[in-house]
């Protein structure tokens, strides 16, 4: 197959393809990081998912809800490229169980 003819092969199935827009502030992304939350607490407390009233539920709670109310005055403001994405706090330590040490 010659050069010529692999790239009109290529340029035939390019208009198949059509771009998704991901934006932060709408779902799949917006219940990213609850969903990664609640499946580490859901293992570190082997299976089972602490009492409402539990400190480090409460946290990581507090933690997403923040995130979320941040990103949604950014996006008000019309400031799309600081909204902060879910991936820096996939690294809080929740396994260590400690409240004060998750909103460091």
């Amino acid at each position: 197959i010659s050069w010529s003819r692999s790239l009109g092969v290529d340029l035939s199935i390019l208009p198949r393809f059509r771009w998704v827009q991901f934006i932060l502030n709408t779902e799949p992304f917006r219940g990213l990081l609850a969903g990664h939350f609640l499946r580490r607490i859901f293992n570190t407390y082997h299976g089972q998912l602490p009492s409402p009233e539990d400190p480090v539920l409460r946290s990581v709670e507090w933690i997403v809800c923040v995130w979320q109310r941040l990103n949604d005055i950014l996006n008000k403001l019309g400031l799309l490229d600081v909204v902060l994405g879910p991936c820096m706090f996939f690294k809080c330590p929740l396994e260590k169980q400690d409240h004060e040490l998750i909103l460091e």
